[in-house]
């Protein structure tokens, strides 16, 4: 992803954060085999927290109910990231993580992704960049066929291994 920035990352909190506040069962199960919506949004609470904490603000556990974790991670992590030293790399990767679970939720509920094409296609970018032609180990599925006029988030979840028909 080319010079993410903090509004990249505001941009996609919001996107993300409006899907889990309209989670209508915390126990459906999303496209990430073994977790139910729940387990999904303490991942990305617990990983906002630890990127917070590679970006040197204190890191702790997340807690309270999955909604006030996952905002409260999200207020540690664009702290963390808000800073003129911020490491862009770790940025992207991070959004490039939000994106990836903000389609899973939406899958997880039926509802509208709406998370932002652009940074969609410069994660796509990014992560194509990174991977090909190389291991990709246990964080990231196989690459899945997606249609090549799919929206920019789809093809980002294919190209990450999930299922997008």
């Amino acid at each position: 992803m080319d010079d993410p920035n903090i509004d990249d990352l505001d941009r996609t909190v919001a996107a993300v954060d409006r899907l889990l506040a309209a989670v209508p069962d915390w126990d459906a199960p999303t496209p990430c085999t073994g977790w139910d919506v729940r387990a999904l949004a303490a991942h990305l609470a617990l990983l906002n927290l630890r990127f917070a904490g590679l970006a040197g603000e204190p890191a702790g556990e997340p807690e309270g109910d999955p909604l006030a974790a996952w905002r409260a991670s999200a207020a540690a992590l664009r702290a963390a990231f808000d800073r003129p030293d911020a490491d862009g790399e770790r940025l992207a990767l991070r959004i490039t993580d939000l994106l990836a679970h903000g389609w899973d939720l939406a899958r997880a509920t039926g509802r509208p992704a709406g998370l932002p094409d652009d940074l969609a296609e410069r994660s796509l970018a990014f992560v194509r960049e990174r991977l090909d032609g190389r291991p990709r180990g246990d964080a990231f599925g196989p690459e899945r066929p997606a249609p090549g006029d799919a929206p920019a988030i789809d093809r980002l979840a294919a190209y990450l291994g999930r299922d997008v028909r």
